[in-house]
């Protein structure tokens, strides 16, 4: 049970992402002679590129609805970065 007086539902919402450094993600064999970035970076650099397009539609003060769409496909991805078998969570945003 969570004690009010000592922590604040404010205070679990996560303002940094933790992130393996790069020498223990494994690489992903794509041929024989061939690698690729691991998923993990992958996945963190889709939840860079998708805060700098919501920053990008706050500046300008575009519509709503793109600042929800990527609002959205942020929330999906940091899903499926944390748990990529997230019940009810499509594996494509």
């Amino acid at each position: 049970m969570m004690n009010s007086e000592l922590c604040n539902p404010e205070d679990l919402i996560l303002t940094q992402m933790p992130a393996p450094p790069v020498a223990i993600r494994p690489s992903i064999a794509v041929s024989a002679t061939c690698t690729n970035q691991d998923d993990l970076t992958m996945s963190l650099a889709n939840m860079v590129r998708i805060n700098t397009d919501i920053e990008k539609v706050i500046s300008r003060g575009n519509t709503s609805n793109k600042l929800l769409t990527l609002w959205s496909e942020l929330q999906w991805a940091c899903a499926l970065y944390f748990n990529s078998e997230t019940p009810n969570v499509p594996q494509q945003f």
